[in-house]
């Protein structure tokens, strides 16, 4: 009861203005670059399912800091382990360096051998207990706050992933069954793309101001299909078509 007591006086203490607005500060600053690790999770999630990985293609919405993070989170996993032993080794670490020295109070003179080593193991027993509660708020708080944003942005991440792959999945089977070209994420459409000077009834994937990225049945093989990346040149346009129809 003594813990809870503490943790709710200091979670009082912490809801103060002038926290909240530190808080919502850091909230802020935080939220735009977590936004868009979260769309780049989405994003190579869905390319990845296209066959286009990142060694193949280099996506310039994302600057490597965002890539480095992303891949910053399958390596802090073991990290994890040791967070956890500092969290639980803070409490006695600081209790050995401020657990006092008992000393023998007066009215233990009084008591005969036997009761006198009940009493003072009883004192030794409620004094490290005083401490540990004490000294475990902290690490506590630290722990279980750092958990909750852990697994919290583990899930989101992967969330995003799953939704990625399984938008591209969707996609790329209607394109390969069916040969249209469904766009589910802005509209209603199937009707396969044209470019000029490129090649027609494409599946566009991705224009960028560096590259064409688009899928394409194969020659060779039936039901098959190729992706293709061409680099774009300088001083060269590219005249997309589609046209337009809502039913398949």
């Amino acid at each position: 009861m003594k813990l809870w007591v503490k943790i709710k006086q200091f979670i009082k203490n912490y809801t103060h203005l002038k926290y909240i607005k530190v808080s919502l500060g850091i909230a802020l600053i935080c939220f735009y670059p977590c936004l868009k690790i979260i769309y780049w999770s989405f994003e190579s999630a869905f390319l990845g399912e296209f066959g286009i990985s990142q060694e193949i293609y280099s996506r310039p919405l994302f600057s490597s800091t965002y890539q480095i993070a992303w891949l910053s989170v399958y390596a802090i996993w073991p990290a994890t382990f040791l967070w956890l032993i500092i969290s639980l080794v803070i409490p006695l670490v600081i209790i050995f360096f401020r657990y006092p020295n008992f000393k023998q109070k007066e009215d233990l003179k009084l008591l005969s051998k036997e009761e006198y080593i009940k009493s003072r193991m009883l004192g030794k027993i409620t004094d490290i207990s005083n401490y540990f509660f004490e000294t475990a708020i902290i690490p506590f708080l630290v722990f279980t706050l750092g958990a909750l944003l852990f697994i919290g942005v583990g899930h989101i991440f992967g969330y995003a992933q799953k939704k990625g792959s399984a938008l591209a999945h969707e996609l790329l089977d209607a394109y390969v069954s069916q040969g249209i070209c469904l766009d589910k994420i802005t509209s209603s459409q199937f009707n396969c793309y044209t470019i000029t000077g490129v090649d027609e009834n494409v599946y566009l994937i991705d224009n960028s101001d560096t590259h064409l990225v688009f899928l394409r049945k194969s020659e060779t093989e039936e039901k098959a299909v190729e992706l293709r990346i061409i680099e774009k040149e300088k001083d060269k346009s590219y005249e997309i078509i589609r046209s337009y129809k809502s039913d398949p």
